[in-house]
């Protein structure tokens, strides 16, 4: 999370919760089980 908040200073809290969910990996397993998926840190920081 820190290494996103260096690249997107002006982030607000919302927006840095979309980013988190938008760039998460599907592990293939129901919402109950998964949510939004394993935290991808490679496509959080290539995000543009």
């Amino acid at each position: 999370a820190a290494l996103a908040m260096e690249k997107y200073p002006g982030i607000t809290n919302e927006e840095f919760v979309r980013l988190l969910s938008l760039t998460a990996t599907d592990l293939g397993e129901p919402w109950n089980k998964q949510g939004f998926g394993m935290l991808n840190v490679r496509r959080l920081l290539e995000n543009k």
